[in-house]
């Protein structure tokens, strides 16, 4: 007990460091315990999901978007520039009030400049950057997506992983009560010696429980993970029961305090 509470300490100073809040500073745990529903989804579905909701896919994309605008403006600059100038002007003839405009002393001109893509180094130069910077943005892209593919692929082995070894911990249970229930009926028909095998079994029987509770805690975990990876995580509280756990305002009103 002295160790768990110890750990429990050590956690929770580490929270607060997290948190960036003084670790002197008191921090009460509320405990609520979140029911997650699980994923129903096949492999190829979520990773379709993750390519969609996922904002490190949108910014990559972005960004390919962008380096194939600058590409498309760079080769702007190898084409020929045609200039196209006209003036005019018109006042009034020497001696006469301002408003008092004359036609014969107008003037106008007009020119045309036509600039050939002959001495183009500087644009050309600007280009080829232009296309480094476009395929290491679809190269970027690329690993964006295969890492992401790969990510929610494991967060579903995971997952399912959780729910097996749930099961196996659910059975470990049924087996760790029938012992125990052996244990005490031979104790009370004399079959057995000493008590030994009751508080043997009665152990078994409270570690199958805690491991059971921490799989089924992992599960949950495997859940939040699977929801993070393919970008699918809300926290509103209207979401159901993970968006009203994170509910600020309603923590403000619990507890009374101002969250700055």
């Amino acid at each position: 007990m002295i160790n768990a509470e110890e750990n429990y300490q050590s956690r929770l100073d580490a929270f607060k460091l997290l948190l960036g809040m003084p670790v002197e500073e008191g921090l009460d745990v509320a405990s609520e315990e979140m029911t997650v529903a699980m994923p129903k989804l096949l492999s190829e579905d979520a990773v379709a999901l993750a390519h969609r909701y996922r904002l490190t896919m949108a910014t990559a994309s972005d960004r390919v978007d962008d380096a194939m605008r600058a590409v498309k403006n760079s080769r702007n600059g190898l084409l020929p520039d045609l200039v196209l100038t006209a003036s005019g002007t018109v006042g009034n003839e020497a001696n006469t009030p301002a408003v008092e405009l004359q036609g014969r002393t107008s003037t106008y001109n007009a020119g045309v400049s036509l600039d050939l893509p002959i001495d183009r180094l500087k644009e050309r130069n600007q280009y080829r950057v232009a296309l480094i910077a476009f395929q290491k943005a679809q190269r970027d892209f690329t690993e964006t997506r295969d890492t992401v593919t790969a990510e929610v692929r494991d967060a579903l082995r995971t997952l399912h992983a959780a729910e097996i070894s749930l099961e196996i911990q659910r059975v470990s249970i049924d087996l760790a009560q029938r012992r125990a229930e052996f244990a005490n009926i031979r104790l009370t028909q004399g079959a057995a010696n000493s008590n030994r095998d009751v508080v043997e079994a009665q152990s078994d029987l409270l570690s199958a429980q805690d491991s059971y509770e921490q799989a089924r805690t992992q599960i949950q975990i495997s859940v939040l993970g699977y929801l993070r990876v393919t970008g699918t995580l809300r926290v509103d509280p209207e979401s159901g029961t993970l968006g009203r756990v994170m509910d600020r305002a309603e923590l403000q009103a619990n507890n009374s305090f101002q969250v700055r």
